[in-house]
């Protein structure tokens, strides 16, 4: 007959001989193991006097202590499976799905502001950007060229457009309609019609050509023969409009560009008051009546487009 201490000594023996027959995670523990290796060696027992192996109060033999204690722990890690900690996690992984829910733009700028700068901390930030060397990322292409369209001329950025009435008319009034339409009202100056009621046109005159940075002389085959009714030449006249502008313009050496219509020629230095004589050496070129105006007026406004861009 078996003692407590006996039970307690054949449930380890045979636990522990179970645990090496059958490796792998199963209960753990001294006691646990005691216990289960001793209900294991009584379940032995139990079958084996059932099947008449054993008497009454004969203890049961190691082989089917040992069949006891393997068998149980396998029925107990069967009716636990699913409820240990790490068949939880795996469990919680495969049945865990993402959520998706659907929330409203949220403008970040808004409800996460930034942090106040200091205004000296500010300061600081500036100049460092400032001096910082610039850093060169890719190749730019070279700039374009710059196109002053209408309004885009600055203040002293302005054209004078000198004409003789008699002379050249109508064919101005085209070139000023062309000029104002790329540059704008403001920036073209179109001689006596801009002079005000009342004012000392000499003064008036010399103070627009002073504005002004290039000045377009139009000159016909009558501008320089057109006469008084005394029958003196208009440009020996030291009142003349024309005389006027001009010599302002030549004065102070901006760019004066005679624009030659209906066939004429820029006048010989003999044949222009000594005022004027430097103009027989500006470089000029013809305006030609249809079907070559527009044409020529293009080039006329791209090389006025090239002189204000290099002032600008």
């Amino acid at each position: 007959m078996f003692g407590v201490i006996g039970w307690i000594i054949l449930g380890l023996i045979v636990a522990s001989i179970g645990k090496v027959m059958m490796p792998g995670r199963g209960p753990r523990g001294f006691i646990i193991t005691m216990l289960l290796g001793s209900a294991g060696a009584l379940m032995g027992g139990f079958i084996g006097r059932l099947l008449g192996w054993y008497g009454p109060y004969e203890g049961p033999g190691l082989l089917v202590s040992v069949a006891g204690a393997i068998i149980l722990p396998s029925l107990y890690a069967w009716f636990n499976r699913g409820n240990g900690p790490d068949q939880k996690r795996i469990t919680s992984r495969k049945h865990t799905t993402p959520q998706i829910v659907d929330e409203p733009t949220v403008n970040t700028a808004a409800s996460h502001p930034a942090p106040a700068i200091s205004p000296q901390l500010g300061a600081a930030a500036t100049r460092d950007t400032s001096e910082s060397p610039a850093v060169e990322t890719s190749k730019s292409p070279a700039p374009a060229k710059a196109v002053l369209s209408p309004g885009s001329v600055g203040r002293r950025q302005k054209i004078f457009l000198s004409y003789r009435r008699e002379d050249s008319a109508d064919v101005a009034g085209r070139i000023y309609d062309r000029l104002v339409q790329q540059f704008g009202k403001e920036q073209v100056f179109k001689d006596v019609d801009s002079i005000p009621l009342g004012v000392d046109f000499r003064k008036h005159l010399a103070q627009m050509v002073g504005s002004c940075d290039i000045l377009l002389a139009v000159i016909g085959n009558d501008w320089q023969t057109a006469d008084r009714p005394d029958g003196k030449k208009r440009l020996d006249d030291a009142k003349d409009f024309v005389r006027i502008e001009l010599e302002t313009a030549l004065q102070r050496d901006i760019p004066v560009i005679p624009v030659l219509v209906r066939g004429a020629q820029v006048p010989e230095e003999s044949e222009l008051p000594s005022t004027l004589a430097t103009l027989a050496y500006r470089n000029g070129m013809a305006v030609r009546a249809d079907p070559d105006f527009h044409r020529d007026m293009d080039r006329l406004i791209e090389g006025v487009q090239s002189h204000l861009s290099s002032l600008s």
